[in-house]
């Protein structure tokens, strides 16, 4: 059996940065009766406040930081209305953490400034304490506290940007001590500094992507001067904005299932044409809007190609993605719904694609509206594709899930760590992993993720439209470099004056016997009681952390996030584990899992898609490239002739011919100047990318034509050959084939 977990006092953070304070902190108000000893409680600071001082050398707080503060401020009031004091403030952490959508060029900052009051134990007490075994008594140190983040640290619409900092994010707490005066921002742009109100809006320009860093200076009533940082990370410099837009609301029983249809046509054309609808996948924050989605989905030029050969494009965002997946299937029905109601031409392609839970979603919908379309309407869809979607299950290591539960704990204050916990235990996360940390079982599983593949597989798939599955993971049985049960984490601090701690993160592996170790860890400061540690033995039925499939650099981010409490000897052995494995992308059970899947025809024969394309070697999850681009292009515009010239838009696309013109046709070639020379002669003509061109000879019409040279050019340009002559006279013919690169 797992040994069971000892539920720490303190907490640490995942994927963020993780314990960084060394103080023990008690927050002083202002109000003289909240300031008598007997009325203060001895709270953790998990934030270095040596960092945020606002002394010009202050560190540039990370999103994690920030928020942090803005959760231990929040709890500080929720402390003084506990006691009676009067406190009319906003809550700091629920205003920061709300997402922050459609913010378009907009670039929203929150700013703390915080006179707190720490109870710290110097070093000289520490080495004291431990040679006497008596607990020090606490020294009370006043910390100024200033600090700046960008609430959504991310913006698509670098070259026109606004930067602004309205008064619900703006968060002082220094009781009688010296307030904020006049503010001003230098936004990284170049321009320098400029004067910041609150309610108004600092224009900014960056010429580049990038991380940029936004730097705020702050003048207090008693003439001290504070400045403070934040990155802010500049995704792209423009973004197009959608045409319009449409708020969905699912059928009953579902219609609290709600979400946004964003629509951006190819065209000035009444109703939609061709259209192709997109649904997102497992937004942890919910704040994945318009820009983002866009952004995603334009890898490799593929939203505007699509534009440019008339394809409308509609993305469907859910108001909550972490809900019970068959909810917003629900949603996904109401949007095909939507497209079918505004149709341009019912004889126009419809093609549906899911990315990542995307996937999942669309499925449901489509195969419950060719179930019952009576109820649920038709889905007039000719082309699903599924891209690297988990319809077998998803894998987040169970060594991670573990090392998060070890250190998370809310109520020690560590905002960031049970967030990230509670995001695991949202109900789409249940459905789709594979192993939980919920169960206690030495075999790893999740009962949540059995009930729900029942229920997916009896809904079974969409049956009127062609399916295609897109996999990131590779279908030659790459692996992950690392094995089975392999130490992937190893995090080793010990400081005896403060605080010891190891996060120790291996491998799922598929050994029962001895049950092997998916994650150790200990945690134990000065402070008497305070010792926790707990060893996670599980074993599973495939490996699938190294496994073959889409891939996410979950253990990097882990380790990165331990950066502020590393030893000298701490190591992370790879970034990227198996997120989606190739065989659950491609819809074929597990138990082939670590088969290569392209070169086994049987097991291949045993997905129940219609085409099915995978990488070569593992790819980051839902990665648009330049490989996997080829197949979604084939799929979105083979099969339909939009000029009538004979070649469908696909063929058009291949060669670079108009797709919308019947003048722009694949016909004869330009044939340049012939030369004779000894007996030769050079036939040159002008070729097209991706076709292939034979060049026949015969000496009179009435006989039949030899082949006499072959070539395949991939651009552009001209091509000839040289060719002997053999007989006084004679005809040439050049015929052109379009030659298909996707082979597989």
């Amino acid at each position: 059996m797992s040994a069971k977990r000892h539920t720490p006092s303190i907490s640490a953070a995942f994927l963020t940065l993780l314990v960084v304070g060394l103080l023990y902190a008690g927050d002083l108000c202002a109000a003289a009766e909240l300031e008598r000893p007997s009325d203060r409680t001895l709270y953790r600071s998990w934030v270095d406040a040596g960092r945020y001082t606002g002394a010009p050398a202050s560190a540039p707080a990370t999103a994690t930081d920030f928020r942090q503060l803005a959760f231990e401020l929040q709890r500080l009031r929720e402390r003084r209305r506990a006691a009676g004091a009067s406190v009319a403030q906003p809550d700091p952490y629920e205003r920061v953490s709300a997402p922050r959508n459609n913010l378009r060029d907009g670039v929203p900052l929150s700013l703390i400034h915080w006179r707190r009051t720490l109870e710290t134990v110097t070093p000289e007490q520490q080495r004291l304490a431990l040679s006497t075994g008596v607990a020090p008594q606490p020294t009370l140190t006043n910390v100024t506290v200033f600090a700046v983040s960008p609430l959504h640290p991310v913006t698509y619409r670098g070259a026109s940007a606004r930067l602004s900092l309205a008064a619900g994010d703006l968060f002082e707490e220094t009781g009688t001590n010296s307030t904020l005066r006049a503010l001003r921002v230098d936004p990284g742009d170049g321009s320098g500094w400029r004067a910041l109100e609150v309610g108004q809006e600092v224009p900014a320009a960056y010429a580049t992507p990038g991380t940029k860093t936004v730097s705020v200076e702050a003048t207090l009533s008693d003439g001290t001067v504070l400045r403070a940082s934040a990155p802010l990370d500049v995704a792209a410099l423009a973004t197009p904005d959608f045409t319009t837009s449409a708020r969905l609301v699912a059928d009953a029983p579902y219609n609290n299932t709600t979400g946004t249809l964003y629509i951006y046509k190819s065209g000035d054309h009444a109703g939609l044409r061709c259209p192709v609808l997109v649904a997102e996948g497992f937004d942890m924050q919910n704040n994945m809007d318009w820009d983002a989605l866009y952004n995603l989905l334009n890898g490799q030029q593929l939203a505007e190609t699509l534009r440019a050969y008339g394809r409308d494009l509609l993305v469907l965002d859910y108001t909550n993605a972490m809900r019970n997946i068959f909810e917003n299937a629900a949603l996904a029905r109401k949007a095909v719904n939507y497209v079918n109601a505004n149709r341009h031409d019912a004889a126009d392609p419809f093609t549906v694609i899911g990315a990542s839970m995307g996937g999942l979603v669309t499925r449901i919908a489509l195969a419950d509206m060719d179930r019952a379309p009576a109820a649920y309407g038709a889905s007039h869809v000719d082309t699903w594709i599924s891209f690297d979607s988990p319809h077998k299950g998803a894998n987040i290591p169970l060594g991670i899930q573990e090392f998060l539960a070890f250190f998370s704990d809310k109520n020690s204050e560590f905002a960031a760590a049970a967030e990230l916990l509670g995001i695991l235990n949202q109900p789409a996360a249940k459905q789709m992993l594979l192993a939980h940390y919920s169960s206690s079982a030495t075999l790893a599983g999740n009962s949540s993720n059995t009930a729900f593949q029942a229920a997916l597989d009896a809904k079974g798939f969409p049956t009127s439209c062609k399916r295609i599955a897109v996999s990131n993971g590779s279908g030659l049985a790459s692996r992950q470099p690392f094995d089975p049960g392999q130490r992937v984490m190893y995090w080793h601090y010990r400081d005896f004056w403060s605080v010891d701690v190891d996060g120790h993160v291996y491998a799922l592996s598929t050994v029962p016997s001895p049950v092997p170790t998916v994650f150790y860890g200990f945690w134990d400061t000065i402070v008497p009681f305070d010792e926790a540690t707990t060893t996670q033995k599980h074993y599973a039925p495939y490996a699938l952390d190294n496994a073959p499939g889409g891939s996410r650099d979950s253990f990097k981010v882990l380790f990165d996030s331990t950066a502020s409490l590393r030893g000298s000897d701490d190591y992370c052995l790879w970034p990227d584990h198996c997120f989606i494995p190739t065989a659950s992308s491609l819809g074929i059970s597990m138990a082939y899992y670590d088969v290569p899947i392209a070169s086994t025809p049987g097991v291949l024969a045993l997905s129940p898609f219609d085409e099915l394309h995978c990488a070569t070697t593992n790819e980051p999850h839902i990665s648009i490239n330049a490989g996997n681009t080829r197949w979604f292009m084939r799929a979105l515009l083979q099969n339909y002739d939009t000029d009538a010239d004979g070649f469908d838009d696909y063929q058009e696309y291949l060669v670079g011919t108009d797709y919308a013109s019947a003048a722009s046709k694949l016909t004869g070639a330009t044939v340049r100047t012939a030369a004779i020379d000894s007996g030769s002669m050079n036939l040159e003509w002008s070729v097209r990318p991706n076709v292939t061109y034979q060049v026949y000879f015969t000496e009179t019409l009435a006989h039949d034509w030899v082949l006499v040279e072959t070539g395949y050019w991939m651009s552009a340009g001209w091509a000839g050959c040289h060719l002997p002559l053999t007989t006084p006279s004679g005809f040439y013919k050049i015929v052109s084939e379009i030659k298909d690169p996707v082979t597989d």
